[in-house]
């Protein structure tokens, strides 16, 4: 499926370690970025306008994979106009491989915001 392949990275949002764990407004939509050091690995909470968490709460982050895809676009393609009208992709500045964690993230992986 080409939405889980890698793809070059046009746009990133930028994720800020060190402040972790916060929030910050990437359009009408809020992201609360956590780390969990047990796993070494990024979760992301996303709330709307009104400050409702969407989906099942934290998302991992996980190469090529769209956060919240399964909540945004059924098998038809037709999006959910409660979730935001672009995707946040992890992906690898140089199409390799790597687990989504804190030697990587920033470094390796960006979290690509793909218009859709």
């Amino acid at each position: 499926m080409a939405k889980f392949e890698h793809t070059d990275i046009e746009r990133y949002i930028e994720i800020d370690k060190d402040r972790v764990p916060y929030s910050f407004d990437v359009d009408d939509f809020n992201l609360e970025v956590r780390y969990n050091s047990y796993n070494d690995r990024f979760y992301v909470i996303l709330r709307d306008e009104d400050d409702n968490i969407l989906g099942e709460g934290e998302e991992k982050l996980v190469q090529d994979f769209p956060l919240f895809w399964i909540y945004q676009e059924d098998t038809e393609g037709n999006r959910n106009p409660s979730y935001p009208d672009f995707n946040m992709v992890p992906r690898s500045v140089d199409g390799n491989t790597y687990e989504v964690g804190w030697d990587n993230l920033g470094d390796k992986i960006l979290l690509a915001y793909e218009e859709v």
